[in-house]
């Protein structure tokens, strides 16, 4: 498993958000994780900004519910989906790095995002 981790290391060195690897039937996708960047509110605590791996239209809501994936004022787990970019006919879904409340959301569903816009604003969490 070294070597993912010299893939990981390679991708955040050169910047790259998405690398896939085929080897015939095989298809290994990497992302790089959403949350890159902090700030301090004024509250004096420390929020990070989910942005976007790729450049594509957002997506907030699944396409057979409603409901936001995360709106501001929502608690969501380690793993759990935040929001999908839609990108060369693909869902690539983004997900929360650690639990966290989302403070607020940036952007609206549907609209074009570039990479590295910030999507979300969020806090760690205890859940």
């Amino acid at each position: 498993m070294d070597f993912l981790k010299d893939i990981s290391d390679f991708m955040e060195r050169e910047g790259v958000a998405e690398l896939e690897i085929s080897d015939g039937d095989c298809l290994i996708v990497l992302r790089r994780g959403a949350a890159e960047s902090r700030e301090t509110g004024q509250d004096g605590v420390e929020k990070d900004l989910v942005t976007s791996p790729l450049q594509g239209i957002l997506r907030l809501r699944s396409s057979t519910e409603n409901s936001l994936f995360a709106d501001a004022g929502d608690r969501k787990r380690r793993g759990e989906v935040l929001f999908y970019i839609e990108a060369m006919k693909r869902i690539n879904e983004v997900y929360a790095e650690f639990d966290l409340m989302v403070e607020d959301v940036l952007c609206v569903d549907g609209e074009a995002v570039a990479q590295g816009q910030a999507i979300m604003r969020v806090r760690k969490a205890e859940i």
